[in-house]
């Protein structure tokens, strides 16, 4: 299927993944509810009120997926033009209560991997909690219509599996058979890819996690450079600020 606002694109969609089909009705109604307040919430919710504190009043920007509209208020504060795209009706429901009066967001349903906006027609993109749902099939979909769609920037979480690999080398090493070399170079790269303090690693999405190799090349087959790789303390999420090559 090929997305009208296209020139000339054609992508293999995806036919269903969970994302499509998972948030309609009661998980919607409770959605904000059973998250709030939790540690990834709250992180996220900072690391994106930083993003949008550095954008120009009066741009515009694509949310997707928008879900209940948990970051509404911080585009109202400001001033921008926002496009909240979501594939559940239900979802897009919730969003729409927390619109404020003569608030510039225009709610639309849609896909993903056929975004029903124009080339070059936003400023930015925030992509938060989808990439870790879909195939990474999709996640190359998705990317290239951002691409498409964007004229500037995205910013783009997900988890990624590097920290976890090294973890799970490190579990299976003997450690009387492993020379001082070989573990302080363990150490060295764990502690390079998954930050860590004194708190142990609880935020860990292992199921979905995507190879951070195969998304960096992704990026790069799509116009994208990375400005910057945000880490989430005690967790595997990244958030990616992406800059579309001119």
């Amino acid at each position: 299927m090929q997305n009208k606002y296209q020139k000339g694109v054609s992508l293999l969609v995806a036919k269903s993944y969970q994302a499509k089909d998972n948030y309609f009705g009661d998980k919607v109604m409770t959605y904000d509810e059973n998250r709030k307040g939790s540690y990834l919430w709250e992180q996220e919710k900072k690391i994106v009120d930083n993003y949008i504190k550095n954008i120009q009043k009066g741009k515009n920007l694509l949310d997707l997926p928008i879900g209940t509209g948990r970051f509404i208020d911080l585009y109202e504060k400001a001033e921008l033009t926002v496009y909240g795209v979501d594939i559940s009706e239900d979802m897009l429901k919730e969003a729409s209560k927390k619109v404020a009066k003569n608030q510039k967001v225009n709610l639309l349903q849609g896909d993903a991997e056929n975004i029903p906006l124009a080339d070059n027609s936003v400023d930015y993109i925030v992509c938060v909690r989808f990439m870790n749902w879909v195939p990474i099939s999709v996640v190359e979909n998705v990317v290239k219509e951002f691409s498409r769609v964007t004229r500037n920037e995205c910013i783009v979480s997900m988890p990624l599996k590097d920290g976890i690999i090294l973890k799970a080398l490190k579990s299976v090493v003997n450690p009387r058979k492993t020379t001082n070399k070989v573990k302080n170079l363990l150490n060295l790269l764990s502690n390079k890819m998954i930050k860590v303090k004194s708190k142990p690693v609880k935020h860990v999405n292992t199921s979905s996690s995507k190879n951070k190799i195969k998304v960096l090349q992704i990026f790069n087959k799509n116009g994208f450079i990375v400005n910057k790789e945000i880490k989430i303390l005690n967790s595997n999420w990244v958030f990616f600020i992406l800059k579309k090559e001119e």
